[in-house]
């Protein structure tokens, strides 16, 4: 994680060192397949509807591969249909991330899409220290796909907020909107 020295000035006229982390800064470990559990191995993913939101916890009972806690949802999809699936939990200066405390937000949570083949197509957030994260696309295939949840930390466990949306296209404006 990069440090950052600032001087700034006290309310009182005193000048004090300050050490900041930027977490802009601060790049998060981008998952390969190697380090994810495979479609396969995946036995049950639960099943999730477009504009659905999920309050889950990654927990104890939670699928373990590789030091992480993995939760697991699946949707069908269209090829060129356009999605946004959002996740919220919290932010690692919140709590300390070695433990996992029931009820606490997940820290770092990590959305990860696996395309039908079990390709990763899209893994957010992609910086440290962060509260969520959104992947908004649109689907290349059309079949099974299958979101993973995860901490951007290991063997850690909290609740989370996860959502699923399907978007429409704007035909002045490719930008995507709702």
């Amino acid at each position: 994680m990069s440090k950052i020295i600032f001087c700034l000035p006290l309310s009182i006229g005193l000048s004090s060192m300050m050490f900041l982390t930027n977490p802009l800064l601060a790049q998060a470990e981008i998952l390969t397949l190697r380090q994810i559990p495979s479609l396969e191995s995946l036995s049950h993913p639960t099943p999730l509807n477009y504009s659905d939101r999920v309050n889950d916890t990654l927990g104890f009972k939670s699928y373990q591969f590789k030091n992480r806690r993995f939760a697991a949802y699946q949707f069908q999809g269209r090829k060129g249909q356009l999605i946004r699936i959002s996740i919220l939990g919290g932010l690692a200066s919140e709590r300390d991330p070695n433990k996992m405390i029931m009820g606490s937000p997940l820290v770092n949570p990590v959305l990860i899409l696996l395309d039908p083949a079990g390709n990763i197509l899209s893994q957010k957030p992609d910086t440290t220290d962060t509260a969520g994260g959104v992947i908004r696309l649109s689907l290349s295939l059309g079949g099974r796909y299958v979101i993973l949840v995860t901490s951007g930390d290991y063997n850690t466990g909290g609740r989370y907020s996860l959502n699923l949306e399907q978007l429409k296209q704007d035909t002045l404006n490719p930008m995507l909107i709702r």
